[in-house]
């Protein structure tokens, strides 16, 4: 029960309290919240630390519970006193060693990402160039069957279209031996020759 409404007080009213301030463009709760999150993220960092040596004390979560009640109250403007009166003058004078560290810490974590970075393009290289080279000679093998297959459509149609010609010139050759003299022998002859050729064809 003390953890929802140290988490509901703590954490849930103060989000919604900055999400209202920041849509409301009104400086003077963003300033309030945002010496609220500061005192609030101090205390996280200590309580890390002091947890362990507290939690024995029975009261630690209802006092815990009422100082974030009391870091909130409008009427005291706690949050703004402990950051002025000691937040502020410990950064203050930790500030050089802040900085320092700070840059120490994003320089080191840029070094990770480049060296990350380089693995990664590594590890894409050995397994994925090999992969997409074995893809696109498959596609290259598709696309000459591919071609193949038309040029055989188009060399079936040739022929056939040889054939249909070749047809049509035995039926008119026919049709013109039959006008000559259908009783001469070589007449007949070549009447039976083409009526041979055309069947063949039909076949």
């Amino acid at each position: 029960m003390v953890l929802t409404l140290r988490c509901s007080v703590g954490v849930a009213l103060p989000v919604y309290s900055t999400f209202k301030a920041i849509e409301r463009k009104d400086e003077d709760e963003q300033q309030k919240w945002l010496l609220y999150w500061a005192a609030y993220g101090t205390f996280s960092i200590a309580e890390v630390f002091a947890d362990k040596f507290l939690t024995w004390f029975s009261m630690y979560y209802p006092l815990k519970f009422a100082f974030l009640v009391w870091l909130q109250l409008a009427s005291t403007d706690r949050a703004r006193q402990l950051y002025e009166n000691y937040l502020s003058p410990f950064l203050l004078r930790c500030q050089a060693k802040a900085d320092q560290l700070s840059a120490t810490t994003h320089a080191k974590f840029d070094q990770l990402r480049a060296i990350t970075q380089a693995k990664v393009d590594q590890l894409r290289a050995i397994t994925l160039r090999p992969f997409l080279l074995t893809c696109q000679a498959k596609i290259d093998q598709l696309r000459a069957i591919e071609d193949m297959v038309g040029h055989i459509n188009s060399i079936k149609a040739e022929i056939k279209c040889g054939e249909d010609t070749f047809f049509t010139s035995s039926k008119i050759l026919r049709g013109g031996v039959l006008k000559l003299d259908p009783n001469k022998p070589e007449v007949r002859n070549a009447v039976e020759d083409l009526d041979g050729i055309t069947s063949d064809t039909d076949t």
